[in-house]
């Protein structure tokens, strides 16, 4: 019996629980990469809601944010789109224009506009995002240095490498402020940092970060641990880059090591590595 068939069967006519259920197990879905499964669940829990309190309610709003983050996993981007907008609607109607939950909403409308190499309109929206966060939580909140790394990311997109700096070092600020600097929810920065240095051509700096990075989690985390995974990826690229392509397997194998300890061998995150690899084997034997 499907999960879906169980759950219904589970939770009978109990609506409140029903739909909680059908929410988080969506979440679930959405986290294993297993999508459709992921927007079956949404779609099942937005109906009963409608029906039982109307759509203008915020358990609304989140699930059609919950359906807008599963197309823009799939990189069904104008999906995604539609479905941030519908949230941002019903917020604003429920919360004022300038409520912390309809500035998540703008953060995620702008990292699909990035995606789409619409620039302007992404930082339209960071910077929409970056005005309620200042005004409500001031300068050094974690929120901001979220939103400071997307627009480091969106300059690194865009090839220009000093702002991109600039704003990723603004984020990596803030974390050490609240965190430390060797603490391990900060390591996203210094990954980062060392992608910038990697599309500049500076190898060796990009390394250098990778490999703090590397360093950190692993202390903090263990060996077997996601971020452990994503240092070890972006080692593998800066190594490709340079046709090391020894080196960049052995990085890759590691990190794939992980992802299949994680995830499995059909999850996105490992296919994406095992793809990878394979590409790398397969122009190392061509130049042979």
């Amino acid at each position: 019996m499907k999960a879906l068939e169980l759950t219904e069967l589970y939770y009978g006519e109990n609506i409140d629980l029903l739909i909680g259920a059908y929410n988080s197990l969506g979440l679930v879905y959405h986290d294993r990469g297993e999508y459709q499964k992921a927007l079956d669940c949404f779609f099942k829990y937005v109906e009963p809601v409608k029906l039982a309190i109307g759509e203008n309610h915020l358990r609304i709003a989140t699930c059609y944010n919950n359906i807008g983050g599963v197309y823009q996993s799939q990189k069904e981007y104008n999906g995604a789109l539609e479905y941030y907008f519908k949230a941002i609607k019903i917020a604003k109607i429920l919360q004022g224009d300038s409520h912390p939950q309809v500035a998540n909403y703008y953060n995620n409308v702008g990292v699909v506009y990035d995606s789409q190499k619409e620039y302007a309109k992404a930082r339209e929206y960071y910077n929409k995002c970056l005005e309620i966060y200042k005004s409500i939580f001031g300068e050094n909140d974690l929120r901001l240095a979220l939103v400071y790394g997307n627009i480091g990311d969106l300059y690194n997109n865009q090839g220009e490498y000093d702002k991109a700096l600039k704003y990723h070092f603004k984020s990596m600020e803030i974390y050490n402020f609240v965190y430390g600097k060797d603490d391990p929810r900060g390591m996203v920065n210094l990954i980062n940092l060392g992608l910038v240095y990697k599309n500049q051509g500076e190898f060796e700096k990009a390394l250098e970060y990778y490999s703090k990075s590397l360093e950190i989690v692993r202390a903090g985390y263990g060996d077997f641990h996601h971020s452990v995974s994503l240092c070890y990826l972006r080692m593998g690229d800066v190594y490709q880059a340079q046709k090391e392509n020894d080196k960049a397997i052995e990085c890759l194998a590691k990190a794939l090591e992980i992802r299949k300890s994680l995830y499995g061998d059909n999850h996105p995150e490992t296919m994406i590595i095992d793809d990878q690899m394979r590409l790398i084997s397969v122009g190392k034997s061509e130049r042979e």
